[in-house]
């Protein structure tokens, strides 16, 4: 999806057709996420189920974590776009300095909840992390399209 994405992005943005990119961005993140949305109900439901089905009584510990982990990669797939966005904007200088912050904030949150969770406090930490990358990119990529709508405002 990120390649298909990646072309029309560029053609919208090098038109300076911000609102187009913003109502294209809306659409691509409301279709994904309602059978995002209903797939993560359904396995939260199902997921110790499938666990002992799969491998047993002994790994039912196993599902909150996977839970945990199972709404990072959701999150990642409905938001697939931020990525080429940031790039398309030339934010890309950003991406260190937010993914120093996120392993951080992660590695805190994690380091904090593992005595009291165990692996469920790795895996959310690791979803803490995930999405402070996610909305700061959001935000900034927001933030700098904002800030070239009112450049061409001005220009004309």
């Amino acid at each position: 999806l990120v390649t298909s994405i990646f072309p029309q992005l560029t053609v919208l943005i090098a038109k300076k057709q911000y609102a187009e990119t913003k109502k294209m961005l809306y659409k691509i993140t409301s279709i994904t996420i309602i059978p995002s949305i209903i797939f993560l109900i359904l396995s939260y439901f199902f997921i110790d189920w499938v666990i002992i089905k799969l491998y047993g009584d002994d790994f039912i510990q196993a599902s909150k974590p996977f839970i945990y982990l199972l709404i990072g990669a959701i999150q990642s797939s409905i938001f697939f776009w931020v990525l080429p966005l940031k790039q398309r904007l030339g934010l890309t200088t950003m991406r260190f300095r937010v993914y120093l912050i996120a392993i951080v904030l992660g590695a805190i949150v994690a380091f904090t909840l593992v005595p009291i969770y165990s692996a469920t406090g790795v895996a959310i930490g690791l979803l803490v992390a995930n999405v402070y990358i996610t909305v700061s990119f959001i935000y900034v990529a927001n933030k700098k399209i904002i800030e070239k709508e009112q450049l061409l405002a001005q220009a004309n």
